[in-house]
């Protein structure tokens, strides 16, 4: 058996899933559209950007030419991964054509497919802030909800509902998280991301004036103005620390900052314990966070300390002063990544769960969508027209993209989406772009 994994490289998961696979002697095929910045170092066997270099554009002959000769050498990519892998990892809802047309052959093929959702590539924000104040866990988050979420790029309803339900139709197994599932209606298996623990000292400085990082690739989203108001109020009232806000940093430079590091904050908005939280974890450090264990089923010996923005800055205190605790933890989060997250631990899990036999249980089974979500017509309709004016590789079909979506205003919902959805197009092929 051999695996691809491709093509949109999140948080250095294709390459730490390659990492594991492979130490478990399971041959791997890796594909990346671009490497990620943060992680410049990670090894693939084809970087499409790198070996193909850009698709040329234009319309003179020569242009035309190249063009062709790009996409003739981008589908024997495809054609090389078909011919020789048995499964295929797809990542960030990618493709290597927009319309995922590859999805329908290798199933034809009687190929394996695992869908990995990520996040944004599927998490719908008008239907996010939805489920959040259905299920009543809005208050501590309404920063996020009311302005992190607003205007964000490429939040469009057509486009995420057309790439969870592909996903869903073709895939044998999909993996993902609640926080960004409420567009699925199947069945799914808990996203645990891999963590390449042999990349990452693990030291416990175990300083009695200690060092605090908080390192957010975004700060409205990862609520960086909370956890600065709270430095700011500790440092007030004569706490000894030394803060560094770390941003733009390669992971590499990162992890050297958290090897030097006691206390890691991570973000204030997250259901999950997530990849900066983990890594602070194998590198001896004592981690707060916000998470929902329940939710998200994270289990009971996680020893990341769960806060919010308004127990942030008791807890704090507590980790800072509290010497004996704050080693406790920092001792105990290199062994909880073990247990979890190393990418060889993950890597077995994907291999048992498309095992029916080997499975178990799934552990989520959206309804969402089914019970609750509703949409505003205008909304959507407003979305339409700023989709008509994306880059075509972003654009969607047609209203029937949106089977299936209840409207609040449902006898509105045809006349106005129509006009507006007939100008947005077809998605085309990933070699188009």
């Amino acid at each position: 058996m051999r695996i691809f994994i491709g093509l949109s490289e999140i948080a250095n998961s294709i390459h730490n899933y390659g990492e594991g696979l492979r130490k478990l002697g399971i041959p791997t095929f890796t594909v990346v559209g671009r490497r990620a910045w943060q992680y410049p170092d990670s090894t693939y066997d084809v970087v499409i950007e790198e070996d193909l270099g850009t698709a040329p554009s234009g319309n003179a002959p020569v242009a035309i030419l190249q063009r062709l000769v790009w996409r003739v050498r981008y589908y024997l990519i495809l054609l090389r991964a078909i011919l020789s892998c048995d499964v295929f990892i797809f990542t960030f809802g990618s493709a290597f054509r927009a319309d995922r047309r590859e999805y329908w052959l290798l199933k034809k093929l009687g190929k394996r497919i695992v869908s990995v959702f990520l996040g944004s590539e599927v998490r719908y924000s008008y239907a996010y802030i939805q489920e959040c104040e259905h299920l009543g866990i809005d208050a501590d988050i309404r920063p996020l909800l009311d302005e992190g979420l607003k205007d964000r790029p490429d939040d469009y309803l057509a486009v995420k509902l057309k790439t969870v339900r592909q996903a869903e139709e073709y895939s044998d197994l999909i993996i993902g998280l609640p926080d960004a599932g409420q567009l699925q209606s199947r069945p799914y298996m808990r996203l645990n991301l891999p963590i390449d623990l042999s990349e990452i000292e693990f030291r416990v400085p175990d300083r009695e004036i200690p060092v605090i990082v908080h390192a957010p690739s975004h700060r409205a989203l990862k609520g960086t103005d909370a956890v600065v108001d709270t430095i700011e109020r500790l440092r007030a009232e004569g706490v000894q620390f030394e803060f560094r806000l770390i941003e733009r940093l390669s992971n590499k430079k990162l992890l050297e900052v958290l090897r030097d590091a006691d206390i890691v904050v991570d973000q204030l908005y997250s259901e999950t314990v997530a990849t900066l939280a983990l890594e602070g974890m194998a590198s001896g450090n004592a981690v707060l966070a916000r998470y929902l264990p329940e939710r998200t089923r994270i289990s009971a010996d996680c020893p990341v300390i769960n806060v919010n923005a308004e127990t942030l800055p008791a807890r704090l205190r507590e980790v800072i002063v509290d010497r004996a605790l704050r080693r406790r933890l920092a001792e105990a989060g290199r062994p909880y990544v073990q247990r979890y997250h190393s990418t060889e631990v993950v890597a077995q899990q994907i291999l048992d769960w498309l095992d029916p036999a080997r499975r178990g249980e799934f552990h989520f089974h959206p309804t969402f969508f089914r019970d609750h979500f509703k949409a505003s017509s205008t909304v959507v309709q407003d979305e339409a027209e700023r989709l008509a004016k994306e880059p075509e590789y972003l654009r969607a079909a047609s209203l029937s993209d949106f089977r299936g979506v209840r409207f609040e205003e449902q006898s509105e919902r045809v006349p106005q989406l129509d006009a507006a959805m007939r100008r947005v197009r077809r998605r085309p092929l990933a070699s188009e772009r």
